[in-house]
């Protein structure tokens, strides 16, 4: 499954979805809205299948490919790249190469790729598995690219530059073991999973600060043993929730989302709130992987749909970061709050998040999980 990957939710748009087929299965997926792709992955030409026994066919190294204005991929591998504009909005596919030739030496993405390549094709050929993602798992190193280049008018980036690299020195000792790995046909090497978390982590601690920084905060990111950065010298934390299998099969999506049933689903999810808290003055959680999270996003974008669309409800300070970011700051005067918050791929990508919730009101939190929601008629 592809734990680390965020849904894609769209709203009022026109979607339609072009499966590639062989005889073995799936090869690619072509996802198309407002009659642009905005995803394209095939793993055709990735792969043998020979009595029965799949062979991945890898390169040792791969590059990023520019396809458009706004569409960026990798080349020596089949037609395959993703819209930028699903990461953040107006960056240009040029952003995310220059940011992948300026920091490769740190995070080798031109060696990690052929892993993620490699992890498509085992997803989509074993048949157990039968799952098919809105993205290719190379997606990424595409984001993270973006990001570091984004990051780099943001004070004290050299500070981040050094977590990086560490992040890269690890990714490299599990490069070293997934190359022993895939060399004895182990496609889904256990050592996959540490360094798609590495990766991810560090892009979703950069996407934040990209986001707040470009409202007009003063953000300064931390050094060594410090919090991950400061907002005008408040210091931040910043985790990300990965789901693991079984909370991801455990959970169903209902026909309709309600939008105080999630809330409460996103809010009970926060974890080490206390651990977060005890570093900083503000706990970032990320939410956006959990089906908890989209739900709430979801909740969210819909109430602007149907006949009342476009007039002011309350569920439109949600989908105002700036709004919510004044709201954390007046909490924030009370004692310190922690934030839960979501931002999924999307034409029209933001932040979304609830309100931010005191430090001493969790454990209430906690004695509401047991309580069954109320009915609509109780209501």
């Amino acid at each position: 499954m592809r734990l680390f990957q965020k849904p894609l939710i769209l709203t009022n748009c026109r979607v339609s979805a072009n499966v590639k087929r062989s005889k073995t299965g799936i090869d690619g997926i072509q996802f198309i809205v407002n009659d642009e792709t905005i995803v394209k992955y095939d793993i055709s030409a990735n792969y043998e299948i020979h009595d029965k026994v799949l062979e991945v066919k890898l390169e040792e190294v791969y590059n990023p490919k520019k396809y458009s204005d706004y569409h960026v991929g990798i080349s020596g591998i089949a037609e395959s790249y993703i819209s930028t504009k699903i990461l953040e909005r107006e960056i240009p596919s040029d952003v995310v190469i220059d940011g992948w030739n300026q920091y490769d030496r740190m995070i080798p993405f031109d060696r990690i790729i052929k892993f993620l390549i490699a992890r498509d094709v085992f997803l989509l050929k074993v048949p157990r598995l039968k799952y098919v993602g809105l993205a290719p798992s190379w997606d990424v190193c595409i984001s993270l690219a973006m990001y570091l280049r984004l990051c780099e008018r943001i004070e004290n980036f050299e500070a981040k530059l050094h977590t990086a690299t560490e992040v890269g020195d690890q990714i490299r000792g599990n490069l070293k073991m997934l190359d022993s790995d895939i060399q004895k046909g182990d496609y889904f090497s256990k050592h996959l999973l540490p360094l798609l978390h590495s990766m991810h982590s560090l892009n979703d601690e950069l996407e934040l600060a990209y986001n707040i920084h470009r409202l007009g905060y003063n953000v300064r990111f931390g050094g060594r043993g410090e919090p991950d950065y400061f907002i005008d010298n408040v210091a931040i934390e910043q985790k990300s929730r990965f789901p693991e299998l079984e909370h991801m099969f455990r959970k169903n999506l209902p026909s309709n989302f309600q939008y105080a049933e999630a809330l409460k689903d996103l809010v009970l999810e926060i974890k080490q709130h206390k651990k977060g808290l005890s570093r900083s003055d503000i706990f970032f959680c990320n939410m956006s992987r959990l089906v908890e999270g989209f739900k709430f996003y979801a909740s969210t974008q819909l109430t602007k749909v149907g006949p009342n669309a476009g007039s002011f409800n309350f569920a439109d300070m949600f989908n105002d970061f700036d709004i919510m970011m004044k709201c954390i700051y007046i909490f924030l005067k009370s004692g310190k709050v922690a934030v839960p918050y979501v931002k999924l791929y999307s034409l029209d990508p933001k932040i979304t998040c609830p309100f931010p919730i005191p430090e001493e009101a969790f454990d209430i939190i906690v004695k509401e999980k047991s309580k069954p929601y109320l009915s609509r008629d109780q209501n």
